[in-house]
């Protein structure tokens, strides 16, 4: 539904002004809106993201919208620290890899 701009096939989940919505950024200043890291390039959102952790575990999504490229990763570390470092580097390989 994402990568095809609030469709499913042939049928229309999001309409057109609800999915712009959803990409939309409701707090003036910040990159996040509707559960979502949105990151824009000329005014225009080309990536879409969202994360979630506990104490030992965590999750990441990624979604180019150009592209049609996505990532999702799940790890689990029992140091936080570690967890924290590893979460970076991730996200570095994932934006590292959108790019080729």
């Amino acid at each position: 539904m994402i990568l095809e701009r609030g469709r499913f096939g042939d049928r229309t989940l999001l309409e057109p002004e609800i999915y712009k919505n959803y990409l939309s950024l409701p707090f003036a200043g910040k990159a996040y809106g509707m559960g979502w890291t949105i990151r824009k390039e000329n005014n225009r959102p080309v990536e879409i993201s969202h994360t979630g952790s506990l104490a030992s575990s965590r999750a990441s999504l990624r979604i180019n919208l150009d592209t049609g490229r996505y990532a999702i990763v799940f790890y689990t570390l029992t140091d936080t620290i570690i967890s924290l470092k590893t979460g970076q580097s991730i996200n570095r390989a994932i934006g590292t890899a959108f790019k080729e």
